[in-house]
């Protein structure tokens, strides 16, 4: 759980660092955590962060991706 903490931690600095002063992360997907807050223009400044990164420029603008399904 350390190890989670320090996890979101590191994400509410990077936050700040692009400069998203009105988000704060309480969970690592974003999801039924009232703690979680964010605003269209925060969320804008991450998007433009994230395509400056050409592997997440990649991942994003592929079209179709076929995958196996495994099961143990």
């Amino acid at each position: 759980m350390e190890c989670y903490n320090r996890f979101i931690t590191q994400m509410n600095v990077k936050a700040k660092e692009i400069g998203m002063t009105k988000t704060n992360y309480a969970n690592s997907h974003g999801l039924m955590n009232p703690y979680n807050k964010s605003c269209a223009y925060d969320i804008a400044l991450l998007c433009d962060y994230a395509m400056r990164n050409q592997n997440f420029r990649t991942i994003v603008s592929c079209r179709h991706y076929k995958g196996t399904i495994r099961y143990s």
